[in-house]
């Protein structure tokens, strides 16, 4: 899909963190139904701040929390954070220890840093954009250090400016806040901006409707859907679009 005017340049480049530039090798926490590898910390912080609790009693309040948080963030777009999410957990299970929380969600966090994959192919992408203009990111995260050391650990983290995480700012795409505090830190405006992301809600019409163009990565031949903003362009890759687009970045 291409835009009618072809000699549009773009002067800075927004990235969407899981699905975009990362991937996830797990399925989700409350999602699994067996403990895997990389939930060893989880498991094992568990038997020790909470010895008397099962893993399997830990998980089922998580998933009751979860789904409660999940249908307040669909009406609010305010995020909630990992550590508050393992809180109302363990309040459900007669334990309200915020304390507890924290520790439990970081190793929660230790181990999704085992599955996470950032390819090869998409640190180039980004050390290639980064040398000719501004690359930035905005993500959906519920524990900012955890996004953070996920760039870091890609070797991504120098070349992203702005890094914009719903975890710190309390606001989830596609809240116009969080958009917004991206084009502040780049002193933009959104026509100005291309946004880059694989969530049709959160990502493409979130940017559309801040006026930014945006790249829907779909590399699975979805359908979009008919009642959201559409994208700008839609390729199969995070390589395939910056080399379909070529110098209209920067």
């Amino acid at each position: 899909m291409r835009p009618a005017d072809s000699s549009k340049r773009y002067r800075a480049v927004l990235l969407d963190l899981f699905g975009t530039l990362v991937f996830s090798r797990a399925e989700p926490l409350v999602r699994e139904k067996e403990p895997s590898r990389a939930r060893r910390f989880l498991v094992e912080a568990l038997a020790a701040e909470l010895p008397g609790i099962s893993y399997e009693a830990f998980l089922g309040a998580l998933r009751s929390a979860s789904e409660e948080i999940e249908e307040e963030k669909v009406y609010s777009l305010r995020e909630v954070s990992s550590i508050e999410r393992f809180g109302r957990a363990l309040a459900l299970l007669g334990h309200d220890d915020r304390s507890k929380a924290r520790r439990l969600a970081e190793a929660h966090m230790a181990g999704l840093l085992e599955v996470v994959e950032l390819p090869a192919e998409h640190r180039e992408v980004v050390r290639l954009l980064s040398r000719r203009g501004r690359v930035g990111l905005v993500s959906n995260f519920d524990h900012g250090p955890t996004a953070r050391r996920i760039l870091e650990e890609g070797g991504v983290a120098g070349f992203l400016e702005p890094v914009v995480v719903s975890d710190e700012v309390g606001w989830r795409k596609p809240s116009p806040t969080i958009f917004e505090a991206a084009l502040r830190s780049l002193g933009l405006r959104p026509d100005e901006v291309l946004f880059v992301g694989d969530s049709p809600l959160e990502d493409i019409h979130g940017a559309r409707q801040m006026g930014m163009d945006a790249v829907w990565l779909d590399s699975t031949g979805r359908l979009y859907p008919g009642d959201l903003l559409p994208p700008t362009y839609v390729f199969r890759s995070l390589p395939e679009a910056f080399e379909e687009l070529g110098d209209r970045v920067f």
